[in-house]
């Protein structure tokens, strides 16, 4: 190899170290793609391409260092590197009890079917049987939104709603959460040491990631935990 192009071939591999293009899923609540970011701020001239996706399958990952990922990751081909694991939600309005109260809607995150949402409310005593519409998203913002409508119950991961005020409790299915990297990312976020600083940042997500009560008891954000 040349001179010249040992030159240009090791300033290739120093671009490639100051640039991430990331995927994140929009089920992260906006508080949780902060944190993401956050976990690049502590290195300088970074540059980062953040995009977020509602399906894993049509994530284009040949243009991207990082997809962070909800979901099973048996199937995931790749690199992966866990971040959580967590019990989906049913949240719900402050001043509703859940087997007291007859919903009109129900949301839920589309990793789950309606099978699998009507099981996790019958597991819950939610009576179904007023219920009118059945919506199915991957949106953190829609399924915060739809929490603000009368009679409307959300099924979700609790990173999805972030610190919205609502009441939750925990179910008694769980969902992981993960990172999807390439070769090549894999090996920069581990000499950079990114790989456990991101790790540590997801296992100290606040409110309610850490230490769940038993499946059963209220989990509330509308008070101070």
């Amino acid at each position: 190899m040349s001179l010249y192009d040992q030159l240009f071939d090791e300033l290739a591999q120093v671009d490639m170290f100051d640039r991430y293009s990331i995927a994140i899923s929009d089920s992260f609540a906006p508080e949780l793609v902060a944190k993401v970011i956050s976990s690049f701020r502590v290195y300088n001239d970074v540059e980062l391409a953040i995009t977020s996706y509602s399906d894993m399958n049509c994530v284009d990952k040949d243009n991207h260092d990082l997809v962070f990922a909800i979901g099973d990751t048996t199937s995931v081909e790749g690199r992966v590197f866990p971040l959580n694991r967590e019990q989906y939600i049913l949240a719900c309005d402050c001043a509703v009890k859940p087997e007291e109260c007859y919903p009109e809607r129900i949301v839920f995150c589309n990793t789950l079917t309606r099978r699998d949402a009507e099981v996790l409310l019958d597991s819950s005593r939610v009576d179904i049987s007023r219920v009118k519409h059945w919506l199915t998203t991957s949106s953190s913002r829609l399924m915060i939104n739809e929490l603000q409508a009368a009679n409307t119950f959300v099924i979700c991961p609790s990173w999805t709603l972030g610190d919205y005020k609502c009441s939750q409790y925990p179910l008694s299915k769980y969902i992981e959460m993960y990172v999807w990297c390439n070769d090549s990312a894999a090996k920069k976020i581990d000499q950079e040491r990114l790989r456990s600083l991101i790790t540590e940042t997801f296992r100290l997500t606040s409110k309610g990631v850490v230490g769940r009560p038993p499946t059963g008891r209220l989990l509330t954000s509308c008070e101070v935990m």
